[in-house]
């Protein structure tokens, strides 16, 4: 081997490549929030396409182009049948919410006496009043700012409204593009791996698939099943607003294990400030069936659908969930709340392999066996490089005259001319 790529040379190279990795990081941190939605909408419809490539026998540019027509109708249908009775219900929780308040300062009066607490007197009610006064003096004031400033609002709205479209093409489009290249962007991955090391990378991407795919898609059938069954027990307790409380339990449920709980906050508020219209029974007691209701419905999905659909590949502590929450929330966003549990599972993959070779370097996985399309890929060793064409002057005398004739001397600068002086 060439004595210049020797160990110490080769791992300059490799932390060189892994700063320009963190470079290209930083550069497009602030696009990483669509770019990861991207990756996300094509990691969900690649076995689509592959599906109907197979089934239907399209080219893979059709296919792919197939399902994203459908993918558009129903971005475009579901806002326009949805979104109208939602945002009716959401108007209809600002009077009960008004009315909550109310009733909470009345049984803060009448249950809650004045106390001392460290030599100090508290009267509870007293704060309330305060703390009520200044949330009506913010919206007040909030409403009257947004009042006088309606043509900014608007424009505000709508730069959002154009900026929010514009996003949503470019995540469909590269998304599009990765989906119809998949299969040249694999056989492109498994060429840069050594064949002695591809049973071990084929492990491991298999298993971290297998996380990503299970919480991803079952994620979202486990969401719209909660938002299905939340909805109809709702409706049966004479709930109010019941299309809006199972929409919000749907969407909570994306994130593991604290979505449920919070869910489950504003339908025991609304069940104790409104009570049932289907029952004739106290708002205490309804309040108290909306609990039972919310925990038999979070304990029938992970007892019964999550076993079924997700499986065990995402089981993790529920502390260990919320710490990651709070990582991701502080690091990217909302999405981070999302991907917080398969980055988790994902991390604990890796590091447990690394372990395992810390205490045995030669461990291998057993019955890994590679699909004949990556065993045939050639090793990046084998790979020829690009042949470089040496011209023998010798061969050819005609080289010379023709350079000759492409390469002009330059010629210098000639002096100025001094201009006659008049006598």
């Amino acid at each position: 081997m060439n004595q210049f790529w020797h160990s110490s040379v080769r791992q300059w190279i490799a932390f060189a490549m892994v700063a320009i990795v963190v470079l290209g990081l930083r550069v497009l941190w602030p696009y990483l929030t669509p770019l990861a939605l991207a990756l996300l909408l094509t990691f969900i419809l690649i076995p689509v396409v592959n599906r109907v490539e197979e089934n239907l026998g399209w080219p893979r540019a059709a296919a792919a182009a197939f399902i994203y027509i459908q993918l558009i109708i129903a971005i475009i249908l579901i806002p326009v049948l949805l979104i109208p009775a939602l945002v009716n219900q959401a108007q209809a929780l600002v009077p009960i919410l008004i009315d909550a308040v109310n009733q909470l300062g009345v049984l803060i009066q009448q249950n809650i006496r004045p106390t001392t607490i460290f030599g100090q007197q508290v009267d509870p009610f007293l704060l309330y009043q305060q703390l009520s006064d200044q949330i009506l003096s913010l919206g007040t004031t909030l409403g009257t700012r947004l009042a006088s400033s309606s043509v900014n609002v608007v424009f505000g709205v709508a730069t959002t409204f154009f900026s929010t479209v514009l996003w949503l093409l470019f995540m469909l489009v590269i998304s599009f593009y990765i989906v119809v290249d998949s299969p040249n962007i694999a056989r492109y991955f498994w060429g840069l791996i050594p064949r002695e090391e591809r049973p071990e990378v084929y492990y491991l991407t298999r298993r971290i698939n297998a996380t990503w795919a299970a919480f991803l898609r079952g994620q979202l059938l486990l969401s719209f099943a909660i938002f299905v069954v939340t909805t109809i027990i709702l409706v049966i307790l004479g709930m109010p607003q019941p299309i809006f409380l199972g929409f919000l339990a749907g969407l909570l449920n994306l994130i593991p294990n604290l979505g449920p709980f919070l869910s489950g906050i504003p339908a025991v508020i609304l069940a104790l400030a409104q009570g049932s219209s289907q029952f004739e029974i106290s708002n205490v007691l309804f309040a108290l069936i909306v609990v039972g209701a919310y925990t038999i419905i979070q304990q029938l999905e992970a007892q019964l659908l999550v076993p079924r659909i997700i499986g065990g590949s995402v089981n993790l502590h529920p502390a260990v969930v919320v710490i990651g929450a709070i990582i991701g929330l502080s690091t990217i966003g909302i999405l981070g709340i999302f991907l917080a549990a398969p980055t988790l599972a994902s991390l604990r993959v890796l590091g447990g392999y690394a372990y395992r070779k810390l205490l045995d370097p030669d461990f291998e996985p057993t019955g890994v066996v590679l699909p004949p399309q990556i065993a045939a890929i050639p090793d990046p060793r084998e790979r020829p490089l690009a042949p470089v064409t040496i011209i023998n002057v010798d061969e050819d005398p005609s080289l010379v005259e023709r350079v000759r004739r492409w390469v002009r001397p330059v010629e210098p600068p000639s002096a100025p001319r001094e201009k006659p002086r008049d006598v």
